[in-house]
């Protein structure tokens, strides 16, 4: 299994957050989803949204174009990112 879905849109990310960490990182360590260790705590929605700023910048694209579809207040979230090809979503996100 791989941590990204094809979809109409573009490809949907299967994300696992861990808020609170002492620094931000994204791992591919489990290949049934993406590891994403955020600064931010949970509350009020602000580990979504340094979740949305640090996928998007690692993809190279706008926050606008990356929604989140899946886990609002869970630790495992669905994401939803337009315009990306899969390929290139996993070369990017595997990238250091």
């Amino acid at each position: 299994m791989s941590f990204t879905r094809v979809h109409e849109k573009g490809i949907l990310l299967l994300v696992r957050v861990t808020p609170n960490a002492s620094k931000i990182s994204v791992t591919t360590e489990n290949s049934d989803h993406l590891c994403v260790r955020l600064t931010a705590p949970p509350a009020e929605g602000q580990a979504n949204k340094q979740l949305l700023k640090v996928i998007a910048k690692r993809l190279g694209v706008a926050p606008s174009r990356i929604s989140m579809i899946r886990g609002l207040s869970s630790r495992e979230k669905t994401l939803l990112v337009e315009d990306v090809t899969e390929l290139e979503a996993i070369s990017k996100l595997r990238a250091p």
